[in-house]
C-alpha cells in the first residue's frame, strides 16, 4: 500500500469498500485522534518495565529463600544454626511481602490504564469513525480497488 499511497494516509472500509485519503490535514487529525492510545500505551510500558524489575527482585529473593531452606535441611542437628537460618528465612519473608504488596500496587495501576485503554479505544474508533464519514461525504476519500 506505501508504494500506492506514499508513507502516510488514512485508510478505511465502509460497507465492505475500502477507501485512502493522502490529504495531510486528514492525516494528521487521524493521527491526534490516536495519539492518546500511543501515549497510554507508553505509560503502560514504564509500568510493566517496573513490574519485570520487582519480578527480579522477587526471583532473587526466592534464590536467596532456596538456598537456606537447603541450608536448613542440612542443619536438622544444629539448633543454633536453624534458629538463625529461620531469622535469616524470616527476614527475607517480610522482603518479598513488601516486594509483594508493591507488585499488588503496581498491578492496580496496571488494572487502571487497562480500563482507560478501553475507554480509550471506543472513542477513537468512534471519531475516527465520523472523520472517516466526513472524508466521504467532502470527497476526500477515494476507493481502492482491491
Amino acid at each position: 500500500m506505501q508504494e500506492r499511497f506514499g508513507s502516510r494516509y488514512f485508510w478505511f472500509k465502509r460497507d465492505g469498500q475500502a477507501y485512502v485519503v493522502s490529504d495531510a490535514k486528514v492525516i494528521e487529525r487521524a493521527s491526534a485522534i490516536v495519539r492518546p492510545q500511543h501515549d497510554l500505551g507508553v505509560k503502560q510500558g514504564a509500568l510493566g518495565r517496573k513490574q519485570a524489575a520487582l519480578g527480579e527482585k522477587q526471583a532473587a529473593l526466592g534464590m536467596k529463600q532456596a538456598a537456606i531452606g537447603m541450608r536448613q535441611a542440612g542443619a536438622w542437628q544444629d539448633d543454633t544454626l536453624r534458629e538463625q537460618l529461620s531469622r535469616e528465612q524470616d527476614a527475607l519473608s517480610r522482603q518479598q511481602e513488601a516486594l509483594g504488596a508493591q507488585q499488588e500496587a503496581l498491578g492496580h495501576q496496571q488494572e487502571k490504564l487497562g480500563a482507560e485503554q478501553e475507554r480509550i479505544s471506543e472513542e477513537i474508533e468512534e471519531q475516527l469513525s465520523d472523520l472517516a464519514d466526513e472524508c466521504i461525504r467532502k470527497g476526500v476519500a477515494k476507493k481502492v480497488d482491491d
